[in-house]
């Protein structure tokens, strides 16, 4: 969880822009999308809001630190980062989660059209249109919220989302953690067993730096054992007490390459869930369910994230052969 001064939430509104020529201009306060580096907020402003609606602009550059461009279209992993600023966005913006407050994802989904997804001559500056529902207030705070959203790229729909969290205070974030953390420690790996983890070379896995891969092999096929570095800059935008959403959703996305072409397959449909936090510390092991081609054809494969040997998370990728 991002640690940021108190701030006042109307002053959002404040800011709201009033025309589409503006929007594209700056980014929105970085604390409301928990991002430390300003380089790592992609939403830039707000078009509307009127009740549990809202339409945020964003813009993805040709080229993110991380997230970069292949073959000549964006990231769809970009898109999966977009949709979560965006829940957060709104959760501060129409709701006054106020900042400090945990946000604890409990699903998140994407689908993009691979058009959608071709680079041009100028960064892509996107239209995100959010409907929330299932929002449970207690008194007068936020304590869940589920949205939708749908994505335009100049005029034209690209892709649509999803996703749902809950939020908590800093106090019942700290008990939720303290918690955890008194449990009895499972039993450790032998340390003979961490010879068995090779790293996976980066052109594998559609990456070229060593840095940005997130997996290890772990000897048997489809298994593998997620492998981090605290100090990436934009993985680890900031200090967490718990491996982020998104690292996951990475770990993921790396296996699936891994076990069939980086350069083969676009990853445009993705849906997951998560049941409980992955600890920093914690051996965490991937491991891939291939599953039939969708009725489009599409390869379907479903990721089990265990730690512990308890399934924490579970993440659904369709993949379509890449053109160009």
């Amino acid at each position: 969880m991002l640690s940021v001064p108190s701030a006042d939430i109307p002053a959002i509104a404040n800011s709201r822009l009033s025309t589409r020529d503006d929007l594209y201009e700056r980014t929105v306060p970085r604390a409301y999308v928990h991002r430390a580096g300003i380089s790592e907020v992609l939403l830039t402003g707000v078009l509307a809001s009127e009740g549990d609606h809202f339409s945020l602009a964003a813009q993805w550059p040709r080229n993110h630190s991380f997230y970069r461009s292949s073959r000549g279209r964006q990231d769809p992993l970009l898109l999966a980062e977009t949709i979560r600023q965006a829940g957060l966005f709104v959760g501060h913006l129409g709701y006054q989660v106020p900042l400090g407050h945990a946000f604890l994802m409990k699903t998140m989904s994407y689908d993009v059209d691979p058009a959608g997804l071709l680079l041009g001559h100028k960064p892509s500056d996107l239209l995100i249109h959010i409907h929330c529902f299932d929002t449970r207030i207690r008194g007068s705070s936020l304590t869940a919220l589920g949205f939708e959203a749908r994505i335009e790229r100049d005029g034209v729909t690209i892709g649509s989302g999803s996703g749902a969290y809950r939020c908590i205070s800093p106090a019942a974030y700290a008990k939720l953690r303290n918690v955890a953390w008194a449990l009895p420690a499972p039993p450790d790996i032998p340390n003979d067993a961490h010879q068995m983890f090779e790293p996976v070379a980066p052109e594998l896995v559609g990456r070229s730096s060593p840095g940005d891969v997130v997996i290890a092999t772990a000897g048997p096929d489809h298994l593998w054992k997620l492998q981090i570095d605290h100090r990436h800059p934009a993985l680890f935008d900031h200090p967490v007490d718990h491996v982020p959403g998104m690292v996951v959703l990475e770990a993921a996305r790396q296996a699936l390459l891994h076990m069939t072409s980086p350069d083969a397959l676009v990853p445009v449909a993705m849906r997951s869930g998560f049941s409980n936090y992955l600890e920093l510390d914690g051996p965490t092991f991937v491991k891939a369910v291939p599953g039939p081609p969708d009725p489009a054809g599409r390869l379907s494969v479903r990721f089990l994230i265990e730690q512990y040997g308890v399934v924490q998370a579970e993440i659904d990728f369709l993949a379509e052969t890449a053109e160009g």
